[in-house]
């Protein structure tokens, strides 16, 4: 008896009939569509072929690929001043819980009108990452990707050393629709490196607003300067607690060997539309950095330090204290008082 399964089930065949096409293909209509994001797993059994032989029990996984919607697909890591003879690379994340196709997908500097379609059939899987480079072998030679299956020959566009645009678009029947774009400089970087030359960004956490003043940081000391392909060495989730305030590490040690090399604090506010004052005094109550002044954060956003003072220079090891001030739009003001401890610094 011929039987054909779906696991996960999406109920019983509707109809099976042969393509007139190519008499050895059957076309399978199911009761439910498939979901993007579910692996599922079909097998055939006791399937006649055109002289009566049955085939044995065969499975195979299927999945759906879409194509990518704001949100789905985010810019992760860039080199944009390779060291001499190297390459610049792109790295790009699927944030979401879908089989992403990026087929029709570009990337493009905005600033100077270049642009470069994502030339493989590529499927990013939920969370996977991919660097996309011009010379793949210059990348795993020089940063010992563990994953150099993830680093992906692609021509791009030129990109200034200095600062400039990276977008990333997908074309779909409506038009050209924008994924994400980051407006890069090095002064991101982290002020204490002896050259950015070589040394790629890294998005602390890949859905925080990409342009927002402390989404980036220098890539560490711990991974070459560059992580392409795989996790960037400054990821970190904000945390989703009930506490509004959060300092995910009070103790920090800004030494680039990638273990909380800053401090982050996030906010898990219950509405968006807050101003943020958030101010750093040592332990005798001088100023010392001015975090934000009047900056408008989200509902779940951060901020971070990266032990730097206002007057450019390494702060002390040392205990401090950061003064956070929370305006709601009904101008009702929250304090909060919190020590930190800096614990070392980058000799």
């Amino acid at each position: 008896l011929t039987s054909f399964g779906i696991t996960p089930t999406i109920g019983n065949p509707v109809s099976v009939v042969k393509d007139s096409n190519a008499l050895n293909v059957l076309i399978i209509k199911t009761q439910e569509a498939f979901q993007s994001g579910i692996i599922y797993t079909f097998c055939s059994e006791n399937v006649a072929d055109n002289s009566g032989n049955l085939s044995a029990m065969d499975c195979t996984e299927l999945f759906l690929t879409v194509s990518p919607s704001p949100g789905d697909l985010y810019i992760n890591e860039i080199l944009f001043n390779p060291n001499t003879g190297g390459a610049d690379f792109i790295e790009l994340i699927n944030t979401s819980e879908k089989f992403i196709s990026l087929k029709n997908v570009s990337i493009t500097n905005a600033l100077n009108g270049q642009k470069d379609e994502i030339e493989n059939d590529l499927v990013l899987l939920p969370n996977e990452i991919l660097a996309f480079t011009e010379d793949v072998e210059n990348q795993i030679d020089t940063y010992q990707s563990p994953f150099p299956q993830n680093i992906i020959f692609q021509n791009l566009p030129s990109f200034n050393a200095d600062e400039g645009n990276i977008s990333m678009f997908v074309e779909s029947n409506t038009g050209k629709i924008l994924l994400d774009s980051f407006d890069y400089s090095e002064d991101l970087h982290f002020v204490l490196l002896d050259t950015p030359k070589g040394v790629s960004l890294e998005k602390i956490n890949p859905t925080a607003e990409t342009n927002a003043s402390g989404s980036w940081q220098s890539a560490s000391e711990s991974v070459r300067f560059a992580s392409p392909g795989y996790a960037n060495s400054n990821f970190f989730t904000p945390s989703q607690g009930e506490s509004r305030i959060h300092f995910e590490n009070h103790v920090f040690s800004p030494n680039g060997d990638g273990e909380k090399d800053f401090l982050i604090i996030s906010f898990n506010l219950e509405t968006p539309g807050y101003l943020a004052n958030v101010k750093i005094f040592d332990d005798r109550g001088y100023p010392v950095k001015e975090l934000s002044s009047n900056q408008l954060i989200g509902s779940n956003s951060f901020i971070t330090w990266d032990g730097i003072t206002d007057e450019g220079a390494s702060a002390d090891i040392g205990i401090y204290i950061v003064l956070i001030e929370l305006i709601d739009v009904n101008g009702i003001v929250e304090q909060m008082k919190k020590s930190i401890v800096l614990a070392d610094f980058l000799d």
